[in-house]
């Protein structure tokens, strides 16, 4: 990627890494709360990493609903890994309590690291503002 980087192109890399792996600490909190706060450190040790380490020049989150997301998604659409249903538990109520940690943790991350939030919690912005929102933040910082 750095190659690309270096010779002026722009990369768009999704946050699935930093996504996974605080998800999955979430879902271990979930069935092991006595370890809570050994996971919130370890938590903060990767955000930490992808924060400083893995940084990109610009960073965007794209903040949405999880209750809105549901409703788009419908029950039998939720994977194993997105709720704590496989743990016990209403996969709708246990895919908002997931979703919700997450989002909460990401746009924390997002705020810290001094990305750009952008909203996509209507149809509207999710298909029109938010995209061009999100192609102005990345053609303004090319252009740098």
């Amino acid at each position: 990627m750095q190659p690309l980087i270096d010779e002026g192109h722009v990369v768009i890399q999704d946050s699935l890494g930093i996504k996974n792996v605080l998800k999955s600490l979430f879902m271990a909190e979930f069935i092991a709360p006595q370890h809570a706060a050994a996971l919130a450190t370890v938590r903060d040790h990767v955000k930490d990493y992808f924060g400083r380490v893995l940084a990109p020049r610009v960073g965007i989150y794209l903040r949405e609903d999880p209750a809105r997301v549901l409703e788009v998604k419908k029950t039998e659409r939720i994977g194993v890994f997105d709720n704590y249903h496989a743990f016990g538990g209403d996969p709708r109520r246990t895919f908002l309590d997931l979703q919700s940690d997450c989002a909460r943790e990401y746009e924390n991350f997002a705020r810290t690291h001094g990305w750009q939030i952008v909203d996509v919690n209507t149809a509207a912005e999710a298909t029109g503002s938010a995209s061009e929102r999100v192609a102005d933040t990345i053609l303004a910082t090319a252009a740098r």
